[in-house]
């Protein structure tokens, strides 16, 4: 059993306007005779909760 952990930077538009997304990223996997598989993944993405939320 192994774990990897990681930092994703993301980036595109959203409404014509560029946005960028740092997320998460935690793996587990196992080792097989065939080699290794991913048997978890999770993502997030980080909240602060300086910024207001609307709704």
């Amino acid at each position: 059993m192994a774990f990897a952990a990681g930092l994703l930077d993301c980036g595109g538009t959203e409404g014509g306007r560029p946005v960028e997304h740092i997320l998460r990223l935690t793996l587990g996997l196992t080792k097989t005779p065939d080699g290794w598989c991913i048997v978890h993944e999770q993502s997030s993405e980080p909240t602060s909760f300086d910024e207001k939320v609307e709704g």
